[in-house]
């Protein structure tokens, strides 16, 4: 299994689908350091330029070979077709997946804009089905909890791929060599539980009815004790790598 740390980037260029945070592109940027003759595009639905900017801020003698694009990762349209060595979707394809259809024609966008014998890397978290231990029933609880919260809103909510399946795409877009990568993230409470008030605060919408907002609040207070308690959460995440023929 091919992991961010150990690829060779001399003369490659990688896409980076979903900056999001920003959690993947520093690392990537971090390696744009060790090679000087790597690119990094990167890519979000939303803009988030002025905040990568600011992740390149002390990074001057990479600056030049990171670029932003704002698009969908079934557009990417700016992007010429076989010109992308490697391609990096981390916690990604969840919310590409929650609207029917997306999740196919963004793989087979992936396809096109890999050069012959481009890699294709996926980091997800697993179903919140695959759940197996008391720390991974509190986080499968989180996210129905989150996404109770998306729904009442009226937001789509993310929609995790099982990596079978997700196997089962990448072989009829005719990518080989696919190779999985099961894993644990063990992760404190102290990273949690800032994020998950960050995502309550963000999601949670009574839309008028006082109820339904005060019985989301009260389910996340009770999630939130459980995490402090056990003090940290497990979180079960699968890595697919595939190359394009």
């Amino acid at each position: 299994m091919i992991e961010i740390h150990n690829l060779d980037l001399r003369n490659k260029t990688i896409l980076e689908v979903g900056t999001g945070r920003g959690g993947t592109t520093l690392e990537l940027i971090e390696l744009l350091k060790k090679f000087p003759s790597a690119k990094l595009i990167t890519s979000d639905i939303i803009d988030v330029k002025e905040e990568l900017m600011q992740f390149c801020q002390g990074f001057m003698n990479v600056q030049n070979r990171i670029t932003f694009i704002q698009s969908d990762a079934t557009d990417l349209n700016s992007i010429p077709n076989e010109s992308i060595d490697i391609i990096i979707v981390n916690y990604t394809l969840c919310a590409i997946n929650s609207i029917i259809g997306k999740l196919t024609i963004a793989i087979n966008r992936f396809f096109h804009l890999l050069k012959p014998g481009g890699i294709l890397l996926i980091e997800e978290e697993y179903p919140i089905k695959s759940a197996k231990t008391e720390n991974q029933f509190i986080w499968a609880d989180k996210w129905r909890m989150l996404k109770t919260a998306l729904i009442s809103s009226g937001n789509l909510p993310f929609n995790e791929i099982h990596p079978d399946q997700l196997t089962q795409i990448l072989s009829l877009f005719n990518f080989i060599e696919i190779e999985r990568e099961d894993g644990l993230n063990m992760l404190h409470h102290s990273e949690i539980l800032p994020l998950f008030e960050h995502q309550i605060s963000g999601n949670i919408s009574s839309n008028g009815d006082s109820y339904l907002e005060k019985g989301l609040l009260k389910w996340a207070g009770k999630i939130k004790k459980k995490i402090e308690k056990l003090e940290f959460m497990e979180i079960p995440y699968y890595r697919l790598s595939a190359k394009k023929t």
